[in-house]
């Protein structure tokens, strides 16, 4: 069960870093600044998502070291908090 559900999740993985590319050449290009918005909140919301499906990843992998030892950067709004997480304890910084 475990290796059907990690396949799953690499394969979701290879999709949203397609799609989180596409989204940046199109920021890259894009004039128009309300496609540009919708453009940069589609990009945080699939970081958001990799990250998430990258911790899976690592936990289904046996990668306990990377999961215990691990960060990530959550953006809301104007406001980015950094979670690191060391070795069961957890730090993070609001910016």
């Amino acid at each position: 069960m475990n290796s059907k559900l990690l396949e799953g999740y690499k394969e979701q993985h290879s999709i949203l870093v397609d799609k989180i590319n596409f989204f940046r050449k199109e920021l890259a290009i894009s004039a128009d600044a309300s496609q540009k918005f919708s453009l940069k909140k589609n990009i945080e919301g699939i970081e958001k998502e990799l990250s998430e499906i990258n911790f899976k990843i690592k936990s289904l992998e046996g990668n306990s070291d990377e999961v215990n030892n691990s960060s990530r950067i959550i953006n809301q709004g104007d406001k980015s908090i950094f979670i690191e997480r060391n070795n069961g304890t957890i730090n993070f910084d609001i910016k």
